[in-house]
């Protein structure tokens, strides 16, 4: 609600072209550089924002784990954390296609340490 996504329009315009066909052996084309370039603008605005919200995401996802695991009343304990647990998955799902090799790896084995961490707070009663 706050940071806005890059909209496709504001990058490649939708342009209606009335023409009038003289010839029928040569279509009306629209030029296609134009079109890469813009594709290619927006392509890059969208992973900027991707890769912002993922640390948007990350930054309140850990903040709300460890508010959950410090806080003793059971049902705000749980709210918390699997609030925090949904916040990293979602910034995961949306950073995946963006990140490279590395970043998956250290994303997994972060999702997993946490997992591990959560359960054994958790459920080590």
């Amino acid at each position: 609600l706050v940071y806005h996504e890059p909209v496709y329009n504001d990058f490649c315009p939708v342009v209606q072209i009335e023409t009038t066909p003289t010839d029928s052996s040569k279509p009306v084309s629209y030029n296609d550089q134009q079109m890469i370039t813009c594709q290619k603008n927006y392509d890059t605005a969208h992973s900027v924002y991707n890769r912002n919200v993922f640390g948007i995401l990350i930054v309140l996802g850990l903040a709300s784990l460890i508010v959950g695991a410090f806080i003793s009343i059971e049902v705000l304990s749980g709210g918390f954390s699997w609030a925090g647990v949904l916040a990293l998955v979602i910034a995961s799902m949306r950073y995946w296609s963006d990140a490279g090799n590395l970043i998956r790896v250290l994303l997994l084995v972060i999702a997993l340490g946490l997992l591990v961490w959560i359960s054994v707070k958790k459920f080590n009663k």
